[in-house]
């Protein structure tokens, strides 16, 4: 996660982005996708970009996130891997998976996890009503190669502690 955060800002100054915009996407690639796009985007300073940042951030992390789950299988089966290895790449690598490791009551946990999906959509409204979408549509092509690179950059370095974890 570190590696992909500190990749993405890095990569952002070099395609002409302010840093926190490597931030926003490699948060995004890195963590759990349009929640820590949200969740990181609330945290940066004002900016007049940010909101479109951040709609094309959920966008792109929402669209990268559909790929991997339809190419990832695939790709640890041409590589061989286990059933552990398997689920420790695909756990790793795509971008908008849930984690529950079962330290809170199934009651407790399904309460918060309907609160925590209504303030998702929330905070979705609230964001597409501060943004054109025509604007999101007009990013061009260098953040979306960030992200790319980004997703590219993460799923390297999970296969690869798969590997020497071998």
């Amino acid at each position: 996660m570190f590696v992909t955060i500190a990749v993405s800002i890095l990569l952002a100054r070099a395609f002409g982005f302010r840093g926190y915009f490597g931030l926003l996407t490699g948060g995004a690639t890195a963590i759990c996708g349009a929640s820590a796009a949200l969740a990181l985007s609330a945290m940066l300073p004002a900016d007049p970009q940010k909101a479109r940042a951040t709609v094309f951030t959920v966008v792109g992390v929402s669209v990268l996130s559909t790929c991997a789950m339809l190419a990832y299988p695939q790709l640890v089966r041409v590589l061989g891997l286990d059933a552990r290895e398997t689920a420790v790449s695909l756990r790793g690598t795509i971008h908008d998976v849930a984690q529950s490791a079962g330290a809170i009551a199934a009651p407790a946990a399904d309460a918060l996890h309907g609160l925590s999906r209504a303030l998702f959509v929330v905070a979705m409204a609230a964001l597409g009503l501060t943004t054109r979408l025509q604007d999101v549509s007009t990013v061009g092509l260098r953040p979306v190669l960030l992200m790319l690179v980004e997703t590219a950059v993460l799923a390297s370095c999970v296969l690869l502690g798969v590997i020497l974890m071998r």
